[in-house]
């Protein structure tokens, strides 16, 4: 038997495919337009060596985010796209092995992200060329890529191993990236606040992908920290892979697409705190059977729109979405909570100010994230389940099915939207504080406080914009899309990249002394900031709306291909 077969197999159809060359192309290109436009844009008066030390940190920065990532739009439904159709106990009719399994599995969703880090690599290498940058910082950097790369597909992979819905593995992978990369070091960072000592919380610190990518700078290398979180994330990826690899061939005795499982029992009876009790969901089918006052009146949900639309029924009908929203939400407002707590001290409060406002930003992102995976879930699923076209067949309009899917999302997100915007409030009041405070008591200038105030509320204007954005994307791109986590990603490119690209490049001008960093100048690049992203938003909503009311039925009716040549005609 050859080794590995089917790998062996995946490598002769991907080099056929023209996708193997262009797309490591255009990202090497992409990555050199980058490169050449720091190069220009930095200061004249910089030496070469902090040019060179600028370049390879900026661009390292963006090869760990995207090996970072790759694991969650790559990998984390590889296994579980199987299980749902199906076909896992078909490969083990033959004489594969599990990790026959897993590494074809890895090879044929990984090939690309390799390919695109190896192509960027030398581009990473030019500043040696430039000096300030040695060569030992460059093998130390390219070995934490390689294994953040290596951790966050073998996660990926053990966690759609043990999902079933996309979904599912998605969020658990993003949920175990964040653990060891921002929480634990977090939770380090705090404690060693709290207790000033700092030798007992190191190896919270070697669990995480951006520590060890850190310490492979010269100004932060210590030999000793950097073997160690290596060959714990390497131990840590093998894990995975180890543990993918065993349970696999075991997953041929689980049901596919059925609703009932080993015990006969349907999912909705294992599951009630998912699906409800058996008198909850009966409740829920009368509502399609009274009149739309009765309904609002005898409703579990209080709402007659579940009455008036079969839709939004549907869509509402699985309480994971909410329970996964209000768990990561509430998460990480938690942990604003306790820094926006130390806010209060007088000798420690600028750790806590930074990280709380920080820690609000990220719980913004965690729910554009969340909407975006559920806007996208709902459509996606049921046109490649087939459901889709036979709904179309119904008296069901296709306003009614869109308008039944948003009002679904506000009801899932009011919600952690509320708790987010709970947070925004917080901040601004604290704001409030420093601004009539004197400069004894932590008072700060007003050009600070009018920079801060406006970021507050900006993100709050920012988050029902984003909201109102991702809900008109997601659904179109659920359509255009051949795969779920494609049309996740998709979506959040398409909305959130570009802000985060265009804050990365204000911090790279900030370090390279581009920007001097004056309160009037940030508040400047700040409301530029605030209002490209809102016409941004409504450019990119408007267009889907209008691309969803126009040809809803013949993107939901045709295939892939057809899809795309549609969109096509529609550019011509």
């Amino acid at each position: 038997m050859v080794f590995l077969p089917i790998v062996a197999r995946e490598l002769r159809i991907w080099s056929r495919r023209k996708t193997t060359y262009w797309q490591r192309s255009l990202l090497s290109a992409g990555a050199l337009v980058i490169w050449f436009f720091l190069l220009v844009a930095s200061r004249s008066g910089m030496r070469p060596a902090e040019r060179a030390q600028m370049l390879f940190a900026a661009l390292g920065v963006l090869c760990f985010a995207f090996c970072l990532l790759s694991g969650v739009f790559i990998t984390a439904d590889a296994v579980s796209e199987e299980k749902r159709e199906g076909t896992i106990g078909l490969l083990f009719l033959t004489d594969l092995k599990g990790y026959d399994v897993i590494i074809g599995k890895l090879a044929a969703t990984s090939l690309h992200a390799i390919y695109g880090l190896l192509a960027v690599l030398p581009l990473l290498a030019l500043p040696l060329l430039m000096g300030g940058v040695s060569k030992a910082e460059f093998l130390r950097v390219t070995l934490a890529l390689l294994t953040t790369l290596f951790f966050s597909l073998s996660l990926g992979m053990v966690i759609s191993t043990f999902s079933r819905e996309a979904r599912q593995a998605m969020a658990c992978t993003v949920l175990l990236l964040l653990l060891v990369t921002a929480i634990f070091p977090t939770i380090a960072a705090f404690a060693v606040w709290a207790s000033r000592r700092s030798s007992h919380w190191d190896t919270f610190y070697w669990f995480s992908p951006a520590y060890l990518f850190a310490q492979g700078f010269d100004a932060n290398f210590s030999r000793q920290n950097f073997n160690r979180s290596f060959f714990l994330l390497f131990a840590l990826a093998l894990g995975c892979f180890g543990l993918a690899s065993a349970y696999l061939p075991s997953l041929w005795q689980e049901k596919g697409l059925g609703n009932s499982g080993r015990n006969g029992k349907s999912r909705g009876a294992r599951s009630p705190w998912r699906f409800g009790t058996e008198e909850w969901r009966a409740r829920r089918k009368n509502l399609l059977r009274v009149g739309p006052w009765e309904s609002f009146i005898q409703t579990p949900l209080g709402s007659p729109l579940a009455r008036m639309n079969p839709f939004y029924w549907l869509a509402t009908r699985d309480r994971l979405p909410q329970v996964l929203a209000w768990g990561a939400v509430g998460g990480v407002f938690c942990i604003w909570l306790g820094f926006f707590a130390g806010t209060f001290t007088r000798d420690r409060d600028e750790f806590c100010q930074a990280f709380s406002f920080f820690s609000a930003y990220f719980m913004h992102q965690v729910l554009k994230f969340l909407v975006a995976c559920e806007a996208c879930r709902r459509i996606s699923d049921d046109r490649h389940s087939g459901a889709l076209e036979l709904l179309l067949v119904s008296p069901l309009r296709v306003e009614q099915i869109l308008e039944g899917q948003r009002a679904a999302l506000r009801d899932i997100f009011r919600g952690p939207i509320l708790l987010v915007l709970t947070a925004n409030f917080c901040q601004f009041l604290r704001i409030l504080g420093w601004a009539f405070a004197s400069p004894r008591s932590g008072g700060m200038d007003h050009e600070i406080v009018a920079f801060f105030i406006l970021t507050v509320i900006g993100g709050a204007v920012m988050l029902g914009l984003d909201f109102y954005a991702l809900s008109w994307i997601g659904m179109s791109r659920a359509l255009l899309s051949k795969r779920y986590h494609w049309a996740v990603l998709g979506t959040i490119g398409r909305l959130v990249a570009v802000p985060w690209l265009s804050a990365f490049l204000v911090y790279l001008f900030l370090m390279s002394d581009v920007l001097r960093g004056e309160p009037g100048e940030m508040t400047g690049l700040l409301v530029l900031w605030l209002g490209a992203g809102a016409v941004v938003d409504l450019i990119l909503a408007v267009r889907a709306r209008r691309r969803l009311e126009a040809q809803f039925r013949q993107l939901a009716a045709l295939g892939p291909a057809k899809r795309f040549s549609l969109q096509e005609a529609e550019h011509r």
